[in-house]
This record gives C-alpha cells, sequence and structure tokens, in this order.
C-alpha cells in the first residue's frame, strides 16, 4: 500500500528515523519554539525496530513487491506491518468481545452483545475495506487512536474498567493527538454511571493521569531541552484562530467522499444505526443492547467535532471506522429481522435463510478490494522508485520537485544519503534536516505555513538523483534531462497513474479484464558520473 499522507512521513518516520540512525527531516511541530509533537509516542516503535532489526531484512522481502537492498528499509517494512498485525489483533479482541456472553449481556437477558453472524460479518468487511487496509499500517496518532479504541471498547465490554481507564489515558496523552479523547467518553460515561464508587474512580483516573502526564513531560525534556507539554502546545495551537487552516479548506462533502471511497454503501449504512434504536424502542421491538449502542454513539460525537472543521483530512476519520462498520452490519441484520420479508425467511427453518442477510454486504467486500488493488497498482511507484537507490560509499544528494510530499521516508535512503528539494510552485514550508541537536536546535521555522528559502537546492547540478513524475507541473526540473545532450540518464521508470485522463470508475477501482488507465513516468534520473 502506498503511504497515504505526508504527515505520516515528515512527522512521524523521519523522527523515528533520526532517533534510530541519527538523520531525517523536522518539521516546524518539532522546533523547540512550538514543541507539538511529544517523543513518547516514538519511543515504542523505536524499541520495536531494535527487536525486529535482526530478523527484518529477512522478512522484509516477502512483504512488498519492491527490492528491499538495505537493513534500514527492511526495518521499515517491518514495522509497518506490525502495525497493522497489532490493528488486526485489536480487531479481533472486539469483535469477540461483542460477541461472547458478558457481563452487561445477561443483565439484558442477551447472550451476547451482538449474534456471531454479525461479529463474523464485521470481520470480514473490516478485513477487506480499503479503508482499514491503509489506516492499519499507518504510523500516525489517529490510526494508534484507532487501533487502542478497539482495545479499549473490549475492556468496556467486559467490564474490565481499570484496563479501559489506563489505557485510554496513556492513548489520549502519549499519542501526542489528545483530540482522540472524544471517542473514549461515551463508554467512560456509561462507566462511570455504573460504577459502584464513581468518586473514588474519578480520583484514581486523576492520579493516572498526572503520572502518565509527568512521565510524557519528563521523556519530552531531554529531546527539547526544556519542559514543555506538546499536549497543551497543540490545544494552544488548535484553539488559536486560523491554526490547522493554513493546510487547505475542504467542504463537509469532502468526508462523505472518503467514506465513500473507503467502505462504499457500507459508510451510508452505518450512520443509519441510531435512528434504527429509536425506531425500535418507538414500535415495540426488542431494544439493542445499551452497551452496544455506547460504543457506536463514539461515532455521532467524533462527528459532531470534525465534521464542523474547516481544515478537513482523511485521517481524522480513522478513529471510527471499527464502529462504523459495526453499525452497518447490525443495520442491515436488524432490518432483515423486523421487516416483512425477513420474518418471512426467517420462518424457514433452516439456518441459511436466516442469515441471507450478509449475501447483501458481501458486494461491499469485493468493491473494497477492487478499490485497494487500485490504491496498490496504481500509486505506489514511489515506494518502488525510492526503493531502487544504488548503494554508494560516498552517499549522494535525492532531489525532488513537486513530488516532495510522495517521499516515503528516509528510511529508503541508502546509508549517507540525504533528501534535496528543488524549486517548484510549492509556496509553503518545506521541512530542513534535523541538526545533530535534534528538537533543542532548530531555527528558520514559522507557524504560519510561509516559504523558508533555507530549504531549497537551488542549482540541480549539486544533485546525484532527481526523482520526479515526469509530467507533473512541477516538471521544470527536469527539462534539461529530457535533452539528448544532458548529463543525466534515467535508472528507472515506473507507471504512475495519471489521474486526469483517467475515467472516475477506473481511477477509483481497477477492474481486471476490464481495464483502463492512462499513466506517467515516475522516474529515477542519475548524473551520469554516478
Amino acid at each position: 500500500m502506498p503511504i497515504m499522507d505526508c504527515d505520516e512521513v515528515y512527522n512521524y518516520w523521519e523522527p523515528l528515523h533520526f532517533l534510530e540512525y541519527g538523520s531525517g527531516l523536522q518539521t516546524w511541530e518539532y522546533a523547540p519554539d512550538y514543541a507539538l509533537r511529544t517523543y513518547t509516542y516514538l519511543h515504542p516503535l523505536q524499541c520495536l525496530s531494535w527487536l525486529l532489526s535482526p530478523v527484518s531484512s529477512l522478512i522484509a522481502p516477502m512483504l512488498v513487491d519492491h527490492e528491499v537492498n538495505n537493513d534500514k528499509l527492511a526495518v521499515f517494512v517491518v514495522l509497518r506491518s506490525t502495525l497493522a498485525a497489532l490493528s488486526g489483533c485489536c480487531e479481533l479482541l472486539f469483535l469477540t468481545a461483542l460477541s461472547e456472553e458478558v457481563p452487561f449481556a445477561e443483565s439484558l437477558n442477551r447472550q451476547t452483545l451482538v449474534p456471531k453472524s454479525v461479529a463474523y460479518t464485521a470481520a470480514l468487511i473490516l478485513l477487506t475495506s480499503a479503508g482499514m487496509t491503509h489506516a492499519a499500517g499507518a504510523y500516525l496518532p489517529s490510526s494508534s487512536v484507532m487501533i487502542l479504541w478497539m482495545l479499549c471498547a473490549s475492556f468496556y465490554i467486559r467490564q474490565q474498567v481499570r484496563l479501559y481507564c489506563a489505557v485510554a489515558v496513556v492513548t489520549t496523552l502519549c499519542s501526542g493527538w489528545p483530540f482522540g479523547v472524544v471517542v473514549f467518553v461515551p463508554m467512560g460515561i456509561d462507566i462511570l454511571r455504573r460504577h459502584a464508587s464513581p468518586i473514588r474512580l474519578l480520583v484514581e483516573v486523576a492520579i493516572w493521569t498526572t503520572f502518565v502526564q509527568a512521565v510524557v513531560m519528563v521523556i519530552d525534556y531531554p529531546q527539547y531541552g526544556k519542559w514543555t507539554s506538546p499536549t497543551l502546545n497543540i490545544f494552544r495551537y488548535n484553539a488559536q484562530s486560523g491554526g490547522d487552516e493554513l493546510y487547505g479548506i475542504e467542504p463537509i462533502s469532502y468526508y462523505v467522499k472518503n467514506l465513500a471511497l473507503n467502505f462504499n454503501y457500507v459508510a451510508l449504512l452505518g450512520p443509519l444505526f441510531l435512528p434504527l434504536s429509536v425506531y425500535l424502542k418507538l414500535r415495540g421491538k426488542p431494544p439493542l443492547p445499551t452497551p452496544l449502542i455506547v460504543v457506536i454513539s463514539s461515532i455521532y460525537l467524533w462527528l459532531t467535532i470534525v465534521v464542523p472543521r474547516p481544515h478537513k483530512e482523511e485521517r481524522f476519520l480513522f478513529p471510527i471506522y471499527p464502529a462504523l462498520v459495526v453499525a452497518a452490519v447490525v443495520v442491515v441484520q436488524q432490518v432483515w429481522d423486523v421487516t416483512c420479508l425477513g420474518r418471512l425467511l426467517v420462518g424457514n427453518k433452516k439456518w441459511w435463510w436466516q442469515h441471507m442477510w450478509i449475501l447483501l454486504l458481501l458486494p461491499s467486500c469485493l468493491i473494497s478490494q477492487s478499490r485497494s488493488m487500485a490504491l496498490s497498482k496504481y500509486y505506489t511507484a514511489p515506494l518502488k522508485v525510492y526503493a531502487a537507490l544504488p548503494s554508494s560509499p560516498q552517499g549522494g544528494l535525492v532531489c525532488t520537485c513537486g513530488e516532495w510530499y510522495r517521499f516515503p521516508s528516509s528510511y529508503y535512503l541508502p546509508d549517507g544519503y540525504r533528501l534535496g528539494f528543488l524549486p517548484s510552485s510549492f509556496s509553503g514550508q518545506l521541512p530542513k534536516q534535523f541538526e545533530t541537536e535534534g528538537s533543542r536546535a532548530g531555527t528558520n521555522f514559522n507557524d504560519a505555513n510561509k516559504k523558508e528559502m533555507d530549504r531549497y537546492v537551488n542549482n540541480p547540478a549539486d544533485c546525484d538523483y532527481i526523482v520526479e513524475l515526469e509530467t507533473s507541473s512541477d516538471a521544470e526540473c527536469l527539462q534539461a534531462m529530457m535533452n539528448p545532450s544532458s548529463e543525466w540518464t534515467k535508472l528507472v521508470d515506473v507507471p504512475y497513474l495519471n489521474a486526469a485522463e483517467t475515467s472516475s470508475l477506473h481511477r477509483v477501482l481497477y477492474l481486471p479484464f476490464l481495464h483502463k488507465a492512462n499513466y506517467n513516468s515516475y522516474s529515477l534520473h542519475a548524473r551520469r558520473d554516478k
């Protein structure tokens, strides 16, 4: 899968690469004047990297379809796969809790919160959905919140209160994205409502929160060279006028389109969960279990928070993906059971008649798989091109123009290489190389997304390699290389989808045997003397 968000690379993979190998690109969020990101979020993956390094070179070539020619890249591939595997484990815990006998369910005279058929169907949709395919392996706080929300939901359903509180607090304070606490609020309120001693529980949570926050600040102190709280800093930044709006404003339809791309018609069914719950109650039908309603209600609370924000990004929806899928499956199953058609078919004692509703959701799995195949086939050229960089004892400078945002991280650069930016039409602020002192240093950063000229390599002749999409709007840096007398030679050429010249159907989905698309060349050029 391609890396879908450049924030994942520059705000998380690059600082992690700096911690491990002493080089990487620094964004303004890691500058000491702003300190919006916590290093606490990086250290667990750093430790995991140390553990996996001895076996990464053996495992990585089996996980990707491009060359893995250095140990750093092998570690990167295995880390991404480990994040996805962790997500899969938490999905299983979540769905198992929903479909097993628990104290909540017994108090409501139900064996489970959802039938096992609902849990199995939700598992199939989560496994095949395009949204979960790239969210599960993403190194982003929103993805981590999604993963740990599933773990917390399993604790909540099983009434493991202290485990729920511990993980929820750690997720909120250690991810560097405290806004994720919103998805934990409904379950937290219900826990307090049911708890025999809510005041005592609140005191325990307050003590635990203080302790975790203190640990986070202790971890960040040597990195920034001062006492600071990235949690408080990021709240201040988002509260100020303008804030993240500098990075783009989108209409509400942006989220509708993203959900439709990632979950197709399942995304439209999920929000019907609450109206269905009200309908069942008004019509005197067997109500949905209260704990299930509490778990799913995180969807509505989260959308209430993020939808009105002018700045919208696909990753902001990650935390509600699992709940959205479960909600959609419950809606289909309940509608099947309460409608005349459902009752008619359920009257037939054969079990397969009672589960025919599952067939209504199977097309969603096929559409999602087609979408995932499209993402992999159309947009992974940057991974393959950077992976083809030849190792050199002298190292080298790899430059790019307008394709800076598709750089897959310094893990793809052989030892001794670094990335440089050639001038392009982009007018915002680019990252710069970390200094030896890390986040204790870092000048010429601003929080207004204004261009800083010290980021650029002004002369292409200073570059050893250039990576670019040959027909992009920023192809001016390639014009000299197109000349037959140029001192540059093309080493690698990988197709990359030309979305503007491809129909919407074939741009969104990959249709075997019917595939019709136009491609550009994503290429790696080297100076002839290299």
